[in-house]
């Protein structure tokens, strides 16, 4: 028994070790647009499933993974494990519930270690064709521009506090030198039409739908770390729905990994890293509107 547990425990240290390692490679723009790059091919599925951190931990064991799932998911689907491959590990987490200071079980969970999951990556294994899933609308064409803007529209009504999405062209007293914004004290999308393609119209609102996840909550936010968190959000997204990502802004990690006070940069990365794929997941949600395929056990 000792032996199984010193085994796990072995485990867990080495993707930990592995973790921590490709966090702090995390330290040029490049790095982290191809990060977000292998966040967007993921899809909508799987970034609902892992979090930031196991998406590090994956890509770290298999650079050009696309979709991960255990030995039994894949066989509720009629797949199966090929003979030979290895397996990938994820952390898990393992909850318990905090004790009151008279001993006795409190509300609130905590983490009190870690455990792994095995998965494999679908390349890993053969069988039935997944089933297909439904797809955002062409974005590239007016109707899927429309469509895309209003399923944006239906989502920020979801969101406490915020007014809307406005679409219009310039006014004489808007800001200069910008083409959309997300306005806090009136809790208000404004993205601006007529100077600019569709397409860089809906990156622009990507990003302010962003911040309105992010950052409309009416708390104090780092605004660099903020910027870094919407843009970064907004390239996730577009790059799933096809859209050129060439013109988007991602500072190198270094210039913003500590500016919301963390004192470790890959805690840092971490944090944001996780803030970003819980707000793509929500904008996912609201465009790729087909159900999520459960292909094995939740994994944090």
């Amino acid at each position: 028994m000792k032996t199984n547990i010193d085994a796990v425990k072995a485990k867990v240290a080495k993707a930990q070790e592995q973790l921590e390692e490709r966090l702090a490679a995390l330290q040029t723009s490049d790095d982290w647009k191809a990060t977000l790059e292998r966040m967007a091919i993921l899809g909508a599925t799987s970034i609902s499933r892992y979090s930031f951190r196991n998406i590090m931990l994956l890509t770290a064991q298999r650079p050009f993974i696309r979709q991960a799932a255990t030995f039994n998911g894949w066989q509720q689907y009629g797949r199966s494990v090929k003979r030979g491959e290895k397996g990938l590990t994820v952390l898990r987490p393992r909850i318990i519930k905090k004790r009151d200071a008279t001993g006795g079980q409190a509300e609130e969970n905590i983490i009190a270690g870690f455990s792994y999951l095995t998965v494999f990556d679908l390349e890993q294994t053969e069988g039935e064709p997944l089933p297909p899933a439904i797809q955002a609308a062409d974005v590239a064409t007016p109707e899927g521009f429309e469509w895309t803007v209003e399923r944006l529209r239906e989502l920020v009504g979801t969101l406490p506090g915020i007014a809307g999405i406005t679409l219009r062209a310039r006014n004489a007293d808007d800001y200069c030198d910008v083409a959309g914004w997300f306005e806090l004290r009136s809790h208000q999308i404004v993205v601006l039409t007529g100077e600019s393609a569709q397409a860089h119209q809906l990156k622009t609102l990507l990003h302010e739908v962003a911040h309105a996840i992010l950052h409309g909550d009416g708390e104090r936010h780092v605004t660099a770390t903020a910027e870094v968190e919407a843009e970064s959000t907004a390239f996730v997204v577009a790059h799933a729905l096809g859209l050129d990502t060439s013109s988007f802004s991602l500072p190198y990690v270094a210039t913003w990994a500590l500016s919301n006070g963390e004192k470790s940069p890959t805690k840092a990365v971490a944090l944001v890293g996780e803030r970003i794929r819980k707000a793509a997941v929500v904008i996912f949600g609201a465009l790729f509107p087909s159900p999520a395929v459960e292909l094995e056990e939740m994994a944090a």
